[in-house]
């Protein structure tokens, strides 16, 4: 009995968690890292085979700072988004990408419980303000 109820209660701890944005993350941020991490993703694939071992390689590094330079977000957002994004959803990128890589943003990022549901992706990182160094933006940095 006592071990029944340890699996159910374990079984409900990964099904409640699973694919949830943290809170410490805001849906607009969780969004954009979810587009963010296809896109690089892809440009890390471009003129490779799309083999398992391809796209594992270009996950390993994928959060880091330097590909988040040109994002809606700064950098330290994107980071934390992405290392919590692939928490939740490395295995099925990978699969994603696997299968089905020109619809992997679609199928990962939009629809009911996903990244983007119910998130105005045309004003994402509007409010973001013009952030630079000695007069160079961020973007040419």
């Amino acid at each position: 009995m006592f071990k029944t109820f340890v699996l159910i209660l374990a079984v409900s701890l990964v099904v409640s968690t699973s694919g949830k944005r943290p809170s410490s993350i805001s849906k607009e941020v969780w969004c954009a890292t979810c587009r963010a991490v296809v896109n690089e993703l892809n440009e890390g694939l471009k003129g490779k085979a799309v083999t398992e071992t391809n796209v594992l390689a270009t996950l390993a590094d994928i959060c880091d700072w330097t590909h988040f330079r040109t994002y809606e977000y700064p950098p330290p957002q994107m980071v934390d988004g992405c290392h919590a994004f692939l928490d939740d959803f490395e295995e099925k990128l990978e699969q994603t990408f696997l299968n089905y890589k020109d619809e992997a943003e679609k199928r990962l990022c939009y629809g009911p419980k996903k990244p983007c549901d119910k998130v105005d992706v045309t004003a994402l990182g509007q409010e973001r303000p013009s952030v630079g160094y000695n007069g160079i933006p961020q973007e040419e940095l």
